[in-house]
C-alpha cells in the first residue's frame, strides 16, 4: 500500500477514527451526557447543516458506554413503528412476542423500564409523519432518551409543531468548524502519518482548505480523501508532476467533489 493510500484511508467516509471534539460538538456531547444523568428520559433534537458532524457524533455515542444499556442507533430513516419496536426488543436480546403494535410496545416498555437506554435516529428529518408521531408518543413513557439527528431547516420546522414543543426536550445545534478547529483536526489526523512534509504543507494551507470547505466537516474529509487518492493514482501511473501535495492538487480535488465549479 502506498503512503498516499494510507493517508487517504484516514479520511475515508464511514471509517472509524478518533472522535474529534470541535467546540459545538463538545457542547453537544456534554449536553447529551447531562440529559442522560436525569432520572426520566426525554427527546433530544440534534440539528445542523449536512456535513456538520451529526453522524460522526452519533457513532461516537454508540461506541461509548454512557447508559446502563448499550445505545441503539438507527442509521436509516426507512422505519415503520413495527420495525422500530422489533429492533428495540431484539436489541435487548429478546424475541418479539407478537405481531401487533400495542403488544410489542407493551413488551418493549416492560423490557426497558429498569435500564436507561439511548435511542438515536440519524437523518430523522426523513421519518414519515406516522413514525415521528409514534416516537413522540413512545417518548411520553419517559423510559428512553431519544436523539433525533436532523438537517437544520427541517428540524426547526418539525420543532415548531405544537405536539413537539409541548413535550420535554432539548435542542442542540452543531455548527461549522472554525479555522483553528480545522487546523487542529488536520494535526490530529496527519500526525499519525509520521510524514512531516505532508503535515507541514496542510498546516501552511489550512486557510485555503477552510475556504474550499467552508468549515464543513464532511467536505473537509472528502477533500483530503480525494487529494490523497489523486496522489496515489499519480504515483501508480508515474506522473512526476503530482508526487507531492500542492495547491494545484487541492484545487483538483475540490473540482472533483464539486466544491469548485468549472
Amino acid at each position: 500500500m502506498s503512503r498516499w493510500l494510507e493517508h487517504a484511508l484516514l479520511f475515508e467516509e464511514g471509517v472509524e477514527s478518533p472522535y474529534f471534539e470541535v467546540r459545538s460538538a463538545y457542547t453537544a456531547l456534554s449536553t447529551i451526557k447531562s440529559a442522560l444523568q436525569e432520572k426520566l428520559g426525554q427527546m433530544i433534537f440534534l440539528i445542523g447543516q449536512p456535513g456538520s458532524g451529526k453522524t460522526h457524533l452519533l457513532n461516537h455515542l454508540k461506541n461509548t458506554q454512557e447508559t446502563s444499556n448499550p445505545p441503539l442507533l438507527f442509521e436509516t430513516p426507512l422505519l415503520t413503528p413495527l420495525i422500530f419496536l422489533r429492533r428495540l426488543i431484539e436489541h435487548h436480546g429478546e424475541l418479539p412476542a407478537g405481531i401487533e403494535i400495542e403488544e410489542l410496545k407493551k413488551q418493549a416498555q416492560e423490557l426497558y423500564k429498569e435500564k436507561k437506554t439511548l435511542v438515536m435516529l440519524d437523518e430523522a428529518q426523513l421519518l414519515s409523519d406516522e413514525m415521528l408521531e409514534f416516537v413522540r408518543i413512545l417518548s411520553d413513557s419517559r423510559l428512553f432518551w431519544i436523539v433525533f439527528a436532523m438537517h437544520e431547516a427541517e428540524g426547526r420546522k418539525i420543532l415548531q409543531q405544537s405536539h413537539f414543543k409541548s413535550r420535554p426536550h432539548r435542542l442542540i445545534e452543531l455548527g461549522r468548524l472554525s479555522v483553528k478547529e480545522l487546523d487542529i483536526y488536520l494535526n490530529t489526523q496527519l500526525i499519525f502519518s509520521k510524514d512531516s512534509s505532508v503535515l507541514t504543507f496542510h498546516q501552511r494551507h489550512a486557510k485555503k482548505i477552510y475556504a474550499l470547505t467552508q468549515g464543513n466537516f464532511r467536505y473537509l474529509k472528502k477533500l483530503l480523501y480525494t487529494e490523497f487518492m489523486l496522489l496515489h493514482e499519480a504515483q501508480e501511473m508515474g506522473i512526476k508532476k503530482f508526487q507531492e501535495p500542492s495547491k494545484c492538487l487541492l484545487n483538483m480535488a475540490a473540482i472533483e467533489i464539486g466544491l469548485i465549479n468549472v
